[in-house]
C-alpha cells in the first residue's frame, strides 16, 4: 500500500486538519480580522462533520476487532468439537470398533496376540521376527468362525547358542472378550 493512501483513516484525518488550518489561515488574513457569522457557522458544521466521521471510523474499527475475535473463537470451538467427535464417533464415548468386536474379522489381531504366546516359549523372545504383511502373513490365518482362528506360520529367533533358527508353528486362538484372547492349542516344530 502506498504512503498517503485514501484508505488510511489517519491520512483522511491529517488531510482534513490541513484543510482546516488553511481555512483558518486565510480567514486570519481577512482584512477585518474577525469571522463573520456565516464563516463561523460553516467552520462549526465542518468540524461537526469531521468529529462524526472520526467517531464512525473508530466504531467501525471496534466492530471489526470484535468480530475478528469472535470469528477466531468460533473457529477454535469448531475445531475442538470436530476433534472430540472424531475421537468418539458413536457419541457415547466408545469407539465403533469396541462395540463390533464380536462381528468384525479380527484375524490380524489374532495373529498379533498369538505372537505373544509364541514368544513365551522361545529361548530368546527379544530376537523373535515374525512374517510381516509383505511376507504373506494374511495367508497364514484361517478364520474358523465363532471368533476362533487357526494360524500356521513361522518365527525366526536365536537359540541358546545365538544362532538364528526358523521355527514353524500351528496354533488355534479364540477371542473371548474385546481385549482378551485364549490360546486353545500351539504346536511348535
Amino acid at each position: 500500500m502506498q504512503k498517503g493512501s485514501d484508505n488510511n483513516p489517519s491520512f483522511h484525518e491529517a488531510a482534513k486538519r490541513a484543510a482546516f488550518f488553511k481555512q483558518e489561515e486565510s480567514l486570519n488574513q481577512n482584512s477585518s480580522g474577525h469571522l463573520s457569522q456565516d464563516e463561523r457557522q460553516r467552520i462549526y458544521e465542518e468540524e461537526k462533520v469531521r468529529i462524526e466521521a472520526k467517531k464512525q471510523i473508530e466504531e467501525s474499527e471496534n466492530r471489526n476487532a470484535c468480530c475478528g475475535g469472535t470469528f477466531i473463537l468460533a473457529a477454535i470451538l469448531l475445531v475442538l468439537w470436530i476433534l472430540i467427535h472424531s475421537a468418539c464417533p458413536s457419541g457415547d464415548g466408545s469407539t465403533q470398533h469396541a462395540s463390533n468386536w464380536r462381528t468384525d474379522d479380527n484375524s490380524t489381531m489374532a495373529y498379533i496376540m498369538l505372537e505373544d504366546f509364541v514368544k513365551e516359549r522361545l529361548v530368546s523372545p527379544g530376537s523373535a521376527r515374525f512374517p510381516g504383511v509383505f511376507d504373506g502373513r494374511a495367508e497364514h490365518i484361517t478364520s474358523l468362525g465363532n471368533r476362533r482362528y487357526r494360524i500356521t506360520s513361522w518365527v525366526d529367533s536365536q537359540n541358546s547358542f545365538g544362532a538364528v533358527l526358523r521355527t514353524h508353528f500351528t496354533a488355534e486362538i479364540e477371542q473371548i472378550d474385546e481385549d482378551r484372547w485364549r490360546l486353545i492349542s500351539l504346536d511348535m516344530q
